[in-house]
């Protein structure tokens, strides 16, 4: 048998292989740019779901714009004071891209509307709802493993949108526990689906596969020692020892 034998790296050259690495991840644009494009996807939003009502974009900017760039400051505050880290970079990209739910709903609705008729304002209404689902996984994997912990964070942008929904459509009682229940369901699904992803990891290796994203994120951007140590005690836990004959 033929054994090769591959030097261990030094500090500086695994730095350099990390570099190497790092260069492939994406980040996260400016919180200007992407709170631009927040609220010109507000706007888009607000003509799917309202026009040709004259009032389309102020809708959609006090819907969705304005609390879009609250839950992105939102987000990092309660992270942080939940013991978890993020930057309004990914604070104000997770909120952008919340917005392609109410996108996505605003025109499902409209292509509906062409065949059978529905009523707007379930499509409104499920479109913050839904956002739960995502937000509460992201933030579960790059901020804080905990469900209990991830709720306020999870809810609040949801919660930002229904408040002027409710004055200005507005929403009579039913709808409101229609909004209620659905986030609720989104935010359960949400929360067996991160269980179910992380079950067989959880199950072969005792760690859960959300609780291994925070340290590798902050090991490649930050180059952290405390997440790199944390990453080596998971790949020590089921290292295994060998014994064998080399000869040279």
């Amino acid at each position: 048998m033929r054994l090769t034998i591959t030097r261990a790296l030094n500090f500086q050259e695994s730095m350099e292989e990390t570099a190497k690495f790092s260069k492939y991840l994406f980040t996260a644009p400016n919180p200007l740019y992407t709170g631009t494009a927040l609220l010109l996807v507000s706007v888009l939003t607000g003509f799917l779901f309202f026009y040709p009502d004259e009032r389309s974009a102020l809708f959609g900017l006090a819907i969705f714009g304005i609390p879009g760039l609250l839950a992105g400051l939102l987000t990092k505050l309660f992270v942080v004071a939940s013991g978890g880290k993020i930057y309004f970079r990914r604070s104000f990209l997770l909120a952008l891209l919340s917005m392609a739910f109410p996108v996505f709903f605003g025109i499902l609705w409209r292509v509906l509307s062409l065949f059978t008729h529905v009523e707007m304002i379930y499509a409104l209404i499920i479109s913050p709802a839904s956002i739960v689902f995502f937000r509460h996984f992201v933030i579960y994997a790059i901020a804080t493993p905990s469900h209990p912990i991830t709720l306020p964070n999870a809810i609040i942008h949801t919660v930002l949108i229904a408040i002027p929904m409710t004055y200005l459509i507005p929403l009579n009682a039913n709808q409101i526990v229609v909004l209620i229940a659905s986030t609720a369901l989104f935010l359960l699904a949400s929360a067996i689906f991160m269980e179910i992803v992380s079950y067989p990891m959880q199950r072969f290796f005792g760690v859960k596969a959300g609780a291994l994203v925070k340290p590798l994120l902050d090991h490649l951007t930050e180059k952290d020692v405390a997440s790199a140590s944390a990453l080596e005690k998971f790949l020590d836990s089921f290292a295994s020892k060998v014994n064998v004959y080399m000869g040279v």
